[in-house]
């Protein structure tokens, strides 16, 4: 889906989307005794999320002109 579109153009045209995800984790458990136990946890996230356009030449639009011809 094209979430740049504002419903008259080309749905599929001009817009792409570009997604990065990096997730780690690093998790150490000792048993320091029969009643204690440690626990260290470690996470890393990296999330990149691109939403551009292939077009770089500008947008331009007219908006329609009517004229009347009729006698009055």
């Amino acid at each position: 889906m094209n979430d740049q579109s504002d419903g008259t153009g080309d749905l599929t045209g001009g817009n792409f989307t570009k997604n990065h995800l990096q997730v780690a984790n690093l998790t150490v458990n000792s048993v320091l005794s029969p009643t204690w136990v440690n626990s260290f946890t470690f996470g890393y996230q990296f999330w990149n999320n691109i939403i551009d356009s292939s077009i770089v030449t500008p947008y331009v639009t007219f908006n329609a002109v009517s004229e009347c011809s009729g006698r009055m």
